[in-house]
């Protein structure tokens, strides 16, 4: 009777190794804006201090005081153009849109709409544009006035 409980507790020891109930715990959730982005772009999560994480973090640093949005509601506009061009079957990462979205800002000192300079983008990038084509256009579209904020 013994052997018996003994053979089950190996048998139910084995099932649970090798189907995983173990205790460890899952791959930690990207938390951060910058994180969220990294994590989406690479398919890996990040320390608080990788350089990865510092890049997205300085351009939404660079970017966020040319706005009258939040840092959150850049990021969900973001993403919400990469979405849109997703579904286009147009490929374009987190970083390639901040880098862009960034030299277009650093033409001008002032604060810009950039849901209207990301709508732009799409617009450009569904007509056949490339990536480097649409920011140039909206870098050079943000010398006028077009991208002035709503009053």
């Amino acid at each position: 009777m013994l052997k018996r409980y003994f053979l089950l507790f190996i048998l139910l020891f084995n099932i649970a190794i090798f189907t995983g109930c173990t205790n460890e715990s899952p791959a930690p959730v990207p938390e951060t804006i910058e994180h969220q982005m990294a994590f989406i772009d690479k398919g890996t999560s990040y320390s608080q201090n990788d350089p990865a994480i510092r890049e997205y973090r300085d351009l939404l640093n660079r970017i966020t005081p040319k706005s009258n949005d939040s840092e959150e509601k850049i990021g969900d506009m973001i993403a919400a153009s990469r979405n849109i061009l997703k579904e286009k079957g147009i490929q374009v990462s987190y970083m390639d849109m901040l880098v862009g979205i960034n030299n277009a800002l650093s033409v001008r000192e002032d604060k810009r709409d950039l849901s209207l300079m990301l709508s732009t983008y799409c617009s450009f990038r569904i007509k056949g544009n490339s990536h480097t084509e649409s920011m140039a256009m909206i870098r050079g579209m943000n010398k006028t006035w077009i991208f002035d904020p709503k009053q």
